[in-house]
């Protein structure tokens, strides 16, 4: 994690361990020091959060962390590719996505399914997304 604080500047590999939002100030705490500014914003990675390894003072409102423990997060690349007809309608029969998933993870790449995001009118433009 990254302190900053405007009388210390900016303080490098210092793991934070609490936010106390409860006064005037704002104390940072870290395995190493402990700071104080007059605000904070915080941009801990999910996982961090739901572990609870850092605590806040007060503590989050009910609805936050529920929603922050209910969260997920994946690996999603989208990519849109525009053809000049389009030349798999016939082959996946109206569906709106088709795709293939090789046997074995060593196969596998990062695009397996595809989005038909044609227009209805089916004159174009003629776009698959995956």
């Amino acid at each position: 994690a990254v302190v900053s604080t405007q009388s210390t500047g900016v303080a490098l590999n210092q793991e934070v361990t609490k936010i106390d939002y409860s006064g005037d100030k704002v104390i940072v705490k870290t395995n190493k020091d402990e700071h104080l500014t007059d605000k904070v914003i915080v941009t801990l990675p999910l996982a961090i959060l739901q572990s609870n390894d850092v605590t806040f003072t007060p503590a989050l409102p009910d609805w936050k962390s529920y929603c922050i423990q209910r969260m997920g997060v994946g690996c999603i690349e989208k990519i849109a590719m525009k053809f000049p007809k389009n030349f798999w309608s016939d082959k996946v029969k109206g569906s709106e996505f088709f795709g293939h998933v090789p046997s074995t993870e060593e196969l596998r790449g990062m695009f397996t399914i595809f989005y038909d995001i044609n227009t209805p009118n089916k004159k174009g433009p003629h776009v698959l997304m995956s």
